[in-house]
Parts: structure tokens; sequence; C-alpha cells
């Protein structure tokens, strides 16, 4: 398998490597500090940026990073007994990636369809998603903000 850090082939030919969620392949543990750097990096931006900036108009990519910074905000603002409440029931939501993907089903199921084409997963597959999604047209910041509100994620 390529490498998607470095581009070589997987691990000196020994077929050993990792998979990084959201980052792909790495083929050794260097190149699995370099993505997780990378990763944290994003992170620490993300934290940095005021969770009430976005942009007026959102395209597809524009909520996915603004999702992730919710995300991010969020994890970051729980206090300890609550994060400890998180951790015994559903250890998976501290992972901002996998709260974002939460937030963001959550979100599209109160835009207008006019905005969304999503395709739900059915069967086995929906094990794994509950489906994919695009924006047909950019969004206005205020119908993701009150989206939010009908999900009930903010007041």
């Amino acid at each position: 398998m390529k490498c998607d850090i470095c581009g070589s082939g997987s691990g000196s030919g020994s077929g050993s490597g990792t998979l990084i969620m959201g980052q792909g392949f790495a083929c050794s543990e260097d190149c699995q500090q370099i993505a997780n750097g990378r990763r944290k990096a994003f992170i620490d931006e993300l934290k940095a940026e005021p969770i009430n900036t976005m942009p007026e108009q959102l395209e597809t990519h524009d909520f996915e990073r603004w999702s992730l910074k919710f995300a991010v905000h969020f994890l970051d603002g729980l206090s300890d007994g609550d994060r400890k409440r998180l951790a015994r029931s559903n250890p998976i939501f501290l992972s901002p990636e996998h709260l974002a993907l939460d937030f963001k089903e959550r979100i599209i199921s109160h835009l207008h369809k006019a905005y969304v084409s999503d395709v739900e997963h059915r069967g086995h597959d929906r094990m794994f998603s509950s489906g994919t999604y695009c924006f047909r047209q950019p969004v206005p910041a205020e119908k993701i903000i009150e989206a939010c509100r009908k999900a009930q994620l903010i007041n």
C-alpha cells in the first residue's frame, strides 16, 4: 500500500503500516508521527479560531471545517465531570472527528432539501455511515445556525 504521508510503499516491503483516521495510510512510525503532528496542528488551529466565525455562505467544504471546529470547541469546553460522563457513555465522541460526524448529521437533517443532496445508506453499509451528502448550493450561515438550534445543539 502506498503511504499517504511520504508516498513510499508500505513499511519497507513488510506490508505493515497504520491507517490513520482522516489522513490515510502511514507506512512507518515516523510517518504516523508526522500525520499525528499535522492533525494536532490542525486541531490547535481550529481551537484558536472563534467558534462564532464562519463564512456568510457555506459550501460543503466550509461546513465540514466548521463542523469540526464546532466539535473541537465543544470538547474543549467540557468540564472534567462531563468529559468523564461522555467517556463512560459514548467514548467515541471524545474524538472531534466522530463528534463532528454526529453534529453534521443532526444539522443536515434540519436543512431544507433545496440545499442538500444526500444519499442514505441501507443495510450493512449503514453500520459504517448513515450516508453521504453535498450542498447543492451555498447555504447561508443563518440557515446553519437555525438548523443547529432545531437540532438542539445550541440555544
